[in-house]
């Protein structure tokens, strides 16, 4: 028996939710692609502030010794494997993500690699 007491909640369309989606939901499948690059040794995928879309994806990525790679490789390297809103906006190249002593990465403290040294 209706009572017409019904609350509708709008479906998440806005790119903010996308991308909250997308690295809620998938940062591990986004790690995998950017892992399965020939030039990467490991990677991260944080997120970043942004004042448009809320939070991008930002991919932190270590390459393997003697290799070499530009972000827009690593991107295009997504690009036919992910959708569209879930590849990463952004790729840092650093030197080591930083780990616990098991060797577990510290998602946490990947925005201090920004603080440290700015892109």
């Amino acid at each position: 028996m209706a009572t017409g007491n019904a609350l509708k909640v709008p479906a998440p369309t806005t790119l903010a939710s996308l991308t909250e989606y997308a690295l809620g939901r998938h940062p591990a499948r986004l790690e995998r692609v950017i892992a399965a690059h020939p030039a990467v040794a490991m990677v991260a995928v944080g997120r970043v502030p942004d004042a448009a879309k809320g939070e991008l994806a930002k991919a932190y990525v270590v390459l393997r010794a003697g290799a070499t790679a530009t972000a827009e490789d690593i991107v295009e390297h997504c690009r036919g494997q992910l959708a569209a809103y879930k590849l990463p906006r952004l790729v840092r190249f650093v030197a080591d993500l930083p780990k616990t002593s098991t060797g577990k990465i510290l998602r946490r403290e990947l925005a201090t690699l920004d603080a440290e040294t700015p892109d």
